[in-house]
């Protein structure tokens, strides 16, 4: 058994080597170039769950807390820590929100861009900015420029022109930098 993994593994990476060096063909990389805007923001419902969620969970804490002590103390010292870190949480978990949000967009575009014939990589290049309305987490404008790695010329006639643009082809990627 250990004979046929060894054996097993030179061949892949002996097969993996010879087509780098002889089979491989060049790729070839283009900048799409319109730049995405994708921008999230939270809705009516989400801008009250959040509070909701975070003062439910003092309160949860707090029944949970005084059921097990019967401390008025310790009820009063827990909820006057929950409630000075309760705009953190809600900062947290408003955060958290947006960038599911987010991720959620920029998988629905990604998956659009890797239906482009040809296309066998994507790389984003992004930049974003969080908006907050106090410790609510609001929203998440972002824009991103996509290259695509292509093992043939991209078809420039195909309707995802309008969407994305026109490819530009980077000749020599090593200078550009």
């Amino acid at each position: 058994m250990r004979l046929l993994k060894s054996t097993l593994t030179v061949l892949l990476l002996l097969t993996s080597f010879a087509t780098l060096c002889f089979g491989a063909s060049p790729r070839q990389l283009y900048l799409l170039s319109k730049p995405v805007d994708s921008d999230v923001a939270l809705g009516r419902f989400a801008r009250i769950a959040h509070p909701v969620v975070v003062a439910g969970s003092i309160m949860l804490k707090a029944a949970v807390l005084y059921s097990h002590t019967g401390e008025p103390l310790s009820l009063v010292s827990l909820l006057v820590w929950e409630v000075l870190k309760s705009p953190a949480a809600l900062a947290a978990d408003s955060t958290v929100d947006i960038t599911l949000r987010q991720w959620w967009n920029k998988r629905k575009m990604l998956k659009e861009i890797a239906r482009i014939p040809g296309v066998s990589r994507i790389l984003v290049l992004t930049a974003g900015s969080m908006q907050f309305e106090g410790p609510l987490a609001a929203g998440k404008k972002n824009t991103g420029y996509i290259f695509v790695e292509a093992n043939a010329p991209l078809d420039t006639s195909a309707a995802w022109i309008e969407k994305f643009g026109q490819p530009v082809k980077i000749e020599n990627v090593g200078e550009t930098r």
